[in-house]
């Protein structure tokens, strides 16, 4: 009996049942939902370039009374309804069986009003519009809660997400480019406002001055940075989680004692996925997508060492699946309109133009598609392409 149990097969099998049994417990226990819990969100930036969160949430008991416009049809068809086909309920739909066997009548909605929770039971979906930093405070479904529960469901995300690492092209005409440009003059607030640059450069390689802002010999200069990823093989149907940009830290000078940062990683929208022109020059953005820019010290501490800095939700949201993602870099002065007062405020870095792609900046995406009813998860999903995985 004793070899029967220390047997390493019956170890091995013994240790299965109690994983699934666990995984059970801990994340797949049937879970009731409850009224005004989260079913499913999206993110968006809206008119304003504000982010906002369009949420559904249980709004009550499903309504399974036989609706007018399925009485007029039954009506029509000369045939009367016996009752609902319950295992052809969908999110959006709902199908009548009828006195005959041949005839039945669908009623379709908008989008998905009805929601399925952990014991089968049918609720009414509604929908609102909310801040992010409200959005966190609601109360979430159980599945929602575990599609975004690090604690519970790490293990099982992990196994659907997948990494890609985006690269801007060398030069110009790829898929891709980066770059900079810059304007010069001696009014700061004209060269700042300016439309149009004076220079631009898509063709460096190591040790480039990518961003700054100078005053010398009485002339004002701004260089912007641009860079334009190729992300479009990202699926359509996954949520994208996390977002890094990195850049090879290397030299920096700056004129300010505050301790704020140089740089700041807002977007862009150059006029070509793969060129720069002085004309791009204001086609940058002013919202920053990185709430931690690098600081000063660590910028020059690490020195030929990538410096990675996460995009927010804002960031995240601007990852493009369907062609290319771009995002820009300024100067802290440019941005909040700090004139200097003397010297050079600068960063440099490598580009794509270096040799190869080890010190290529690079955009990081982590992202998956949820799995389909039927497979880990037992219910529908509203909005199931944009539950985000943390």
């Amino acid at each position: 009996m004793k070899k029967f149990f220390l047997n390493p097969y019956t170890i091995f099998f013994i240790t299965i049942i109690l994983g699934m049994v666990l995984l059970y417990v801990y994340v797949l226990s049937p879970e009731p939902a409850g009224i005004g819990q989260v079913i499913g969100s999206q993110t968006f930036l809206n008119e304003k370039g504000e982010l906002v969160v369009k949420y559904a949430y249980v709004g009550g008991r499903m309504d399974i009374a036989v609706s007018s416009n399925v009485e007029e049809t039954a009506k029509e068809k000369k045939v009367k309804i016996v009752a609902e086909d319950l295992e052809a309920r969908t999110s959006s739909s709902r199908t009548f069986v009828t006195n005959n066997p041949a005839v039945k009548i669908s009623e379709f909605t908008s989008g998905p009003n009805y929601f399925k929770d952990d014991q089968a039971n049918w609720w009414q979906a509604e929908y609102a519009y909310t801040t992010p930093e409200q959005f966190a405070l609601l109360p979430k479904t159980p599945l929602y809660a575990r599609l975004t529960d690090d604690s519970k469901f790490a293990l099982v995300k992990k196994a659907f997400a997948t990494t890609d690492t985006f690269y801007p092209a060398a030069g110009t005409g790829g898929t891709g480019v980066d770059g900079y440009i810059y304007n010069s003059g001696a009014d700061w607030t004209t060269v700042r406002s300016a439309t149009s640059g004076t220079g631009s450069a898509t063709s460096t390689g190591s040790d480039t001055v990518f961003v700054s802002s100078n005053f010398v010999s009485s002339v004002y200069t701004i260089r912007r940075a641009f860079f334009s990823f190729d992300t479009s093989s990202i699926p359509d149907a996954d949520t994208i989680s996390s977002a890094t940009f990195s850049l090879i830290g290397r030299d920096g000078g700056y004129e300010a004692t505050d301790g704020q940062p140089w740089i700041r990683v807002v977007g862009a929208t150059p006029a070509a996925t793969n060129d720069l022109t002085t004309a791009d020059f204001d086609q940058i953005g002013s919202t920053q997508y990185v709430d931690s820019p690098p600081s000063n010290a660590t910028w020059i501490a690490n020195a030929n060492v990538y410096v990675n800095m996460t995009l927010n939700a804002t960031g995240i949201a601007a990852v493009s699946k369907t062609g290319n993602t771009y995002l820009g870099v300024r100067t802290r002065q440019d941005l909040d309109n700090i004139a200097p007062v003397n010297g050079n405020n600068y960063c440099s870095t490598h580009l794509a133009d270096t040799f190869g792609t080890a010190n290529d900046p690079k955009l990081v995406v982590v992202h998956a598609t949820v799995p389909s009813t039927g497979s880990v998860f037992k219910q529908d999903v509203i909005f199931k392409k944009e539950v985000i995985f943390k």
